[in-house]
């Protein structure tokens, strides 16, 4: 299973250098299993990866983990990330009313 999630992390950082979202990455994508670098890397893979990742991202960091950091480090961004929370919240969680769980949950 560790591997499995070693090479779920790989796959994201892969994905997320290719669309330009890791540019100060070298060459080369390594595992590094330090718990802030992780936070930081669902943060932006909630911000910018495609759906398709979804399964993956659930997989490495767990559902109610990432609702979790996502909550307390995206949905507080006030308006700069309202299109993206909405989107998170509604696909990535099914929260039913997004709008009124961001208004509840968000600064605004």
């Amino acid at each position: 299973m560790k591997k499995n999630k070693i090479e779920i992390e790989l796959k994201l950082k892969k994905a997320l250098k290719d669309g330009g979202y890791l540019w100060s990455y070298d060459a080369e994508i390594r595992h590094n299993p330090s718990v802030k670098e992780n936070k930081e890397l669902l943060i932006k893979c909630l911000l910018h990866l495609d759906y398709k990742y979804i399964n993956d991202i659930f997989t490495l960091f767990g559902k109610s983990r990432s609702k979790k950091i996502w909550k307390e480090n995206l949905l507080n961004q006030n308006s700069r990330y309202s299109i993206q929370n909405f989107l998170i919240a509604n696909r990535f969680f099914g929260i039913k009313n997004p709008d009124k769980y961001i208004k509840r949950y968000g600064r605004n």
